[in-house]
């Protein structure tokens, strides 16, 4: 058991961390719908510049997930204090998973996109008029 003022402090620390984290989610399932809007629109330097920044706010949620785990086993034989960790963590876990489904989603609608964009080019490819002579190749005169 641990003391009182302790304990309280412990569990203030702790709360803050996994408040953190629940914001740190809440902004991945942002990036993810904003990510999804540019797969959508083909927009490849934007799709690029979500990717990193979801791998920074991935690992802005582990490094809050490892502390909120160091402390949380200083409350982990206090009744008391578990209970009431156990709500946020309870909201956490719908927050991970829905964060797992969109990006999973998303991935599945950039290699749609992917696969789309190679078809056209492989189209581009075969094209009949690719091989066709453009009205500006060949000689002519410009001199004046």
């Amino acid at each position: 058991m641990i003391p009182g003022n302790r304990r309280r402090l412990i569990l203030t620390y702790l709360q803050s961390l996994l408040y953190a984290q629940k914001d740190q989610f809440r902004l991945f399932l942002e990036v993810l719908d904003k990510q999804k809007n540019a797969i959508k629109q083909g927009a490849a330097e934007t799709i690029t510049a979500y990717i990193e920044r979801e791998e920074q706010i991935l690992a802005g949620i582990l490094a809050f997930q490892k502390s909120a785990e160091s402390w949380e086993a200083l409350c982990r034989n206090d009744a008391q204090s578990a209970g009431e960790i156990l709500e946020i963590k309870t909201a956490l876990e719908a927050l991970r998973q829905e964060a797992s489904f969109r990006s999973k989603e998303n991935q599945r609608l950039l290699a749609q996109r992917m696969a789309a964009t190679a078809s056209e080019l492989q189209a581009l490819k075969t094209s009949p008029l690719r091989k066709r002579n453009s009205v500006y190749t060949g000689h002519i005169d410009i001199t004046i």
